[in-house]
């Protein structure tokens, strides 16, 4: 965010492709040099693009009160800019990332509840939108205060958008597995986005990486036709720039 020209060659870029948001990663340099993230946010809201304020770790679970002052950077940087610079703050915090999760699923996922319920308490009556990363799968965690209900269900209502992390490269796949998102979405009317993966080092069946830029336009393709008109439709979100570039040029 500090590299202005960097910074052009992404809005040029996103232009060319008419991609209008940005997740923009914004930490560790939300601590260390707030302007220059102020400066990007500037930049890009010029440039008519949103950006929502990536942040978060599996480790935040464990350090909630750290996590916190984070989440209060970011909105103190929000009420200085004004409340159409950022789009949304976006979580992705993923407690199944954690070695542990396998013999304390329950305590993990309690504990990602009470930092949302956190976050949202710290956001208190500003307009900013919270916005969380979720894998295809949470409609399948129990909510532990709920015997009969999911975690999918807890947080649905809780925030204002979720991006399903669906990265599959097969649309015959990947609509039945979103059958209960893109219905609790709508239930809720949380605004839904789709994960795609560009990534190198993972599998065919997950990332485009190898597959080229025919079938991830397929995909693209694909994904809007199927949702573009649905009321809850928040977009496709393409992880992640330095391998899409390669792929999109």
């Amino acid at each position: 965010m500090r590299d202005t020209l960097a910074g052009d060659s992404l809005f040029a870029w996103a232009r060319r492709h008419r991609i209008d948001r940005f997740y923009q990663h914004v930490e560790p340099l939300l601590l260390e040099d707030p302007d220059a993230v102020a400066a990007f946010l500037r930049r890009a809201r010029t440039r008519g693009f949103t950006v929502e304020a990536l942040l978060g770790d599996p480790a935040w679970l464990a350090a909630p009160d750290s996590a916190l002052a984070r989440v209060d950077r970011l909105l103190s940087l929000h009420d200085r800019l004004g409340t159409d610079t950022l789009a949304a703050m976006h979580l992705d915090v993923e407690p199944y990332a954690l070695p542990e999760w396998r013999q304390r699923e329950a305590v993990l996922v309690t504990a990602f509840q009470v930092l949302i319920e956190r976050v949202q308490r710290r956001r208190a009556s500003r307009t900013l939108p919270l916005h969380v990363d979720i894998p295809l799968w949470y409609d399948a965690v129990r909510d532990p205060g709920d015997t009969t209900g999911s975690l999918l269900a807890w947080l649905m209502p809780r925030v204002e958008g979720v991006t399903v992390m669906a990265y599959a490269t097969d649309p015959q796949t990947l609509w039945p597995a979103l059958a209960r998102e893109t219905a609790s979405a709508r239930r809720e009317g949380t605004a839904l986005a789709i994960g795609v993966e560009t990534s190198c080092g993972v599998g065919v069946d997950v990332s485009f990486c190898t597959l080229g830029r025919t079938r991830l336009e397929r995909m693209l393709a694909t994904v809007e036709r199927r949702l573009g008109d649905d009321a809850v439709w928040g977009g496709t979100a393409i992880h992640f720039y330095p391998d899409a570039v390669r792929l999109l040029p």
